[in-house]
Order: C-alpha cells, then sequence, then structure tokens
C-alpha cells in the first residue's frame, strides 16, 4: 500500500525542495521568475512581516487575488507563522468576504484595490468604518485598470487608507510598521501617504 502522507507540513515540505534546488526556477509570472532561493527569502521576509503584526498560529487571514507571484510568498509566509490562509476567489465582493470574515474570525484581508471588473475601493471604505488600525494597501502593477496611477491614489487616499506601498513590498512594509509603532513619518522610498493634509509620493530610486 502507498504512503501519500509523510507527516511533513506544507512549510517543510517546502524548505526540503528549497534545500535540493536553491537555483531551480519556482515561480513565473510573465517578466518576473524566482528561483527556489529568491522564493524562500521572500516568503521569509513575508513571516516576519506578518509576525510584526501580530498574526500567528491559528490566525485565519483572508487571502484574495489573482494569479500573481505575490500570492505564492504571501501564502507561504502565512503558512511559516502558523496562521491559516483562507483562499476567497478574485470576484468575491463584500458580502462574500464579510460572511467568510464571520465564519472564521479573520484577522486580516488581503486583496488587490480593483480587478477585472470589480472594485474594491468600496470595501477599504467598510474597513476604515468598522476598524481604527493603520490601512496599507499593497499595489501591484497589474492592478491599476482603466485610469492613472494617480487618480488610483488619490482614490484610496480620500476613502481613509493611510499609506500605499509601490513596487516590490518585502522591506518597505518592514520600515513602514517600524514607522508606524515609533509613530514617525516614513522615510522609505516607494510610500505614498498624507501628511499635514499634502499628498507625499516618495518615487522608487532602487
Amino acid at each position: 500500500r502507498q504512503k501519500w502522507w509523510l507527516g511533513v507540513t506544507a512549510i517543510e515540505a517546502f524548505d526540503r525542495t528549497c534545500d535540493v534546488y536553491p537555483e531551480k526556477e519556482a515561480v513565473v509570472e510573465g517578466q518576473n521568475r524566482l528561483t527556489f532561493s529568491q522564493l524562500r527569502e521572500k516568503t521569509k521576509q513575508a513571516a516576519l512581516a506578518f509576525h510584526r503584526l501580530g498574526i500567528g498560529t491559528g490566525d485565519c487571514v483572508l487571502l484574495q487575488a489573482p494569479n500573481w507571484i505575490e500570492v505564492v510568498y504571501i501564502y507561504l509566509g502565512l503558512q511559516r507563522v502558523g496562521a491559516i490562509p483562507v483562499m476567497c476567489l478574485p470576484r468575491h465582493g463584500q458580502r462574500e468576504l464579510e460572511r467568510f470574515s464571520t465564519l472564521t474570525e479573520a484577522k486580516a484581508w488581503i486583496g488587490p484595490p480593483s480587478f477585472g471588473k470589480t472594485d474594491f475601493i468600496p470595501m477599504v471604505k467598510a474597513i476604515r468604518e468598522k476598524f481604527t488600525v493603520p490601512i496599507i494597501l499593497l499595489e501591484n502593477i497589474h492592478s491599476v485598470v482603466g485610469y492613472s496611477l494617480l487618480k488610483v491614489h488619490q482614490d484610496f487616499l480620500d476613502l481613509g487608507v493611510d499609506f500605499i506601498v509601490l513596487g516590490d513590498p518585502e522591506e518597505r512594509c518592514l520600515e513602514l510598521i517600524n514607522s508606524i509603532k515609533k509613530k514617525n513619518a516614513p522615510t522609505i522610498d516607494g510610500i505614498i501617504f498624507q501628511s499635514q493634509g499634502k499628498k507625499i509620493i516618495k518615487p522608487i530610486l532602487s
């Protein structure tokens, strides 16, 4: 009789694969390519960010995104801290997400600002009305459909998003979380936020 279950977790199996094939390609999305070694590093950075946000063992997190490369290391990062990713379809709306959140007692929601014809701006507004924690929006270049980046940014800032992180999010999120804890204005590159009523755009230099 063949034994299918090996008694290891998904993240343990992933680490074993990374040890055996560190330089082989793990994921591909358009021009974006990551080896297993690179993917493991991003997974660890994501896990550290989740840990600093207070997400840990047994916490449910709603993960709603298309087949972007970020989803892979976000999913594995949640697994690494012992959290439970609750996989949601990209086209699920606010009603479905609120129901999933109630059923699972979800601690966080991770999703895109928009996808296809689905507009997540109303969801951001609802989150702002219900919670007082800082809202950080991660922006993938594939998420902007039909209108300019500056309009997207202003729409979200007007609805109460505190920070918009551009480009590769891992290191920027860690530094941003530290600045929030210290109640300092962020000095890092690749961030959009409001200060004294003015929109601050810090361009990506790296």
